[in-house]
């Protein structure tokens, strides 16, 4: 699934985010002003960036994912200048930022695939499940493209679902 993502046309790219920041736009969620952390978008990612530009405008916060020592935190990010590239170039907030503590938030999850339960398959660190189960106040949500989304995946049982996934054709389940 990384593969066949990584290798679109930048111009095929182009267009699902484009559908994808169509469905954004319908997810009301989104705008509520409830604190929004999520991942900043990494090569051919489901896009994150332009969302994150459109909660500064609106006076939302935002939070990014860095991790220590095997551990994930999320860090207040207010502009572009708050992200270095860290591990293997991916975007994570500047050291300095403010840690982010909020009880309630939406959490946006990346992900390799994602199943119509709401399991996925990430990058192998498990960072977000063992983010979800030490704070499970937060409202998960999934952001793929459609061809990231099939009927079932395998389930280890430290595993967790995300409450719902974003696509380029709507909201799921």
């Amino acid at each position: 699934m990384l593969a066949r993502r990584d290798r679109m046309e930048p111009a095929r790219a182009d267009e699902l985010n484009r559908r994808l920041w169509e469905q954004m736009e319908r997810y009301q969620q989104l705008w509520s002003g409830m604190p929004v952390y999520t991942y900043i978008s990494y090569r051919r990612e489901a896009d994150t960036r332009r969302l994150v530009r459109e909660l500064w405008k609106r006076g939302i916060p935002v939070a990014a994912p860095r991790t220590e020592d095997g551990r994930m935190e999320f860090y207040r990010i207010r502009s572009e200048s708050d992200l270095t590239a860290g591990y293997r170039g991916i975007p994570e907030p500047v050291c300095g930022c403010e840690k982010a503590e909020e009880e309630r938030a939406l959490v946006i999850v990346p992900g390799a695939v994602f199943d119509l339960q709401g399991y996925r398959i990430g990058y192998g660190g498990g960072y977000y499940d063992r983010f979800m189960a030490r704070e499970p106040g937060h409202e998960t949500m999934g952001l793929a493209y459609d061809f990231q989304v099939v009927p079932r995946l395998p389930v280890e049982e430290y595993d967790l679902p995300v409450g719902k996934i974003l696509t380029t054709s709507g909201l799921l389940p």
